[in-house]
């Protein structure tokens, strides 16, 4: 018999021992599957999509009284815990205004997951401020992996269910560190990133320069310092909380709610004397450490293209780079190119306007378009590939005049031929317009496991 029945959710208490046949119920107009199976010991779960409201721990209380001999007594407490759970709170949270949470230890910015039962799930969430373009991005260290590491880190509305992980339900969306996967509104994940590990830094944070329509933002992850995908996503009437959340024992997260993306960087930054490995500041899908850029994306489509670009465009005194490719990975669709300041984060070099680039799995050059021509050999592992490039001299102009515009704006609006090498000798030239902000240093990777060495001043002069 149905024994509980509210706003399209349905609970089916059946005899120990007797078998269900869910085809045998009769299906609501919404067409909605049944959410919950509940014998007399117990509430399975499984992978179903729940509703955004749980009546979980107040079934189980009256499954405790009814075994007491009591069916489903009720009293005035029941029914305010009623209107709780409706509005998403958890009746083993808190909440105090700041925070919210459940099921978790808190201390001071650490987080702590302490349950070992496979459906319990702790949540954080930090009321203390809405997403805004003024606070848009937080970051979240894996201090401890624990189990398995079930850990959920993303945006959510503010009275979201403290027993879901973020992504889950409706008015959420989140990245979850053991698959990869982007949940986002649903309990069906789809695929996004690599998974993450004990260590990594996970950030989370809102593109509000993105104008994609009303009452919709672009949500962004970050990984160690580099872009790993973004998603475009309806924000709910309250606005979004940042939200995390745990589902496997020992689970240990510190939160930095100080964090800023992408991360402020000094005037030193662009000097001459900094190490020039420091200068790759716009990562995605990449990461860097001792001078090593490593592809982290899938490597499943088009649309999982790595990027590190630098944070100084070429010039006349410092207009030539180059990469070794330690890895060549499982294609080795490595290239290398100078694109526009805002080149799409996703994209290979080259493929979109305001870039050139010579790819390494073809030897083909791409000149703002998807479509490459013959340009020189391919280049495999062990192989180093330069990009350079230089200012052609106008009509009545003296080279003074060209030092000194090139330097002062890296030649907006000029013809430039850019050139590129393979081990040291020149594979052939491009005549290109420079754009709005100069030409910027790229490098970008495509397929699992491609890894290569950066030099941003091999030459100088």
């Amino acid at each position: 018999p149905r024994v509980c029945s509210k706003e399209n959710f349905c609970v089916f208490l059946v005899a120990e021992e007797t078998i269900l046949n869910v085809n045998s119920i009769p299906k609501h107009s919404s067409e909605r599957k049944v959410d919950y199976v509940m014998d007399e010991n117990e509430l399975l779960f499984d992978d179903l999509d729940m509703p955004a409201f749980d009546p979980f721990a107040r079934l189980h209380r009256r499954m405790q009284g009814h075994r007491a001999g009591g069916l489903f007594d009720s009293d005035d407490d029941d029914e305010e815990e009623d209107d709780d759970l409706l509005d998403g709170a958890d009746p083993e949270g808190y909440e105090d205004g700041i925070v919210r949470s459940a099921r978790v230890i808190i201390e001071e910015d650490t987080v702590t997951f302490t349950h070992d039962a496979y459906d319990d799930v702790g949540v954080y969430q930090s009321l203390e401020q809405p997403m805004s373009s003024e606070f848009n991005y937080y970051e979240v260290e894996v201090v401890e992996w624990g189990a398995h590491g079930r850990i959920g880190i993303g945006l959510a509305r503010d009275n979201y269910p403290l027993n879901r992980q973020p992504g889950w339900n409706h008015g959420s969306v989140a990245y979850h560190c053991d698959d990869g996967k982007l949940f986002q509104n649903s309990g069906f994940g789809r695929a996004f990133a690599a998974p993450s590990q004990e260590g990594d830094v996970i950030g989370c944070g809102i593109d509000y320069s993105a104008e994609i329509g009303r009452n919709r933002v672009r949500v962004f992850f970050t990984r160690n310092g580099s872009e790993i995908g973004q998603s475009n996503v309806e924000v709910p009437p309250s606005g979004f909380f940042p939200t995390v959340g745990m589902h496997s024992k020992g689970e240990t997260l510190r939160l930095n709610f100080r964090a800023r993306w992408p991360p402020e960087q000094d005037d030193e930054m662009i000097g001459d004397n900094l190490d020039p490995n420091a200068k790759w500041s716009r990562l995605s899908k990449i990461t860097k450490k001792d001078g090593l850029l490593s592809y982290i994306g899938l490597g499943q489509s088009d649309s999982d293209g790595g990027i590190a670009q630098s944070c100084v465009p070429l010039t006349r005194c410092n207009h030539y780079f180059e990469l070794e490719i330690v890895d060549s990975g499982d294609k080795g669709y490595v290239a290398i190119g100078i694109a526009r300041q805002d080149y799409p984060t996703y994209r290979h070099p080259g493929w979109n306007p305001g870039s050139v680039a010579y790819h390494a799995d073809d030897g083909k050059l791409f000149h703002g378009e998807g479509r490459g021509r013959e340009f020189g050999p391919a280049c495999h592992q062990g192989d180093r590939m330069g990009c350079g490039m230089q200012f052609l001299k106008e009509e009545d102009e003296d080279d003074d005049e060209l030092d000194i515009e090139a330097d002062a704006d890296a030649g907006e609006g000029r013809k430039v031929e850019v050139f590129f090498t393979r081990n040291g000798k020149r594979v052939g030239k491009e005549i290109s317009t420079v754009p709005k902000g100069g030409y910027f240093p790229i490098i970008g990777m495509l397929s699992r496991g491609e890894k290569v060495r950066a030099d941003l001043t091999p030459l100088s002069g």
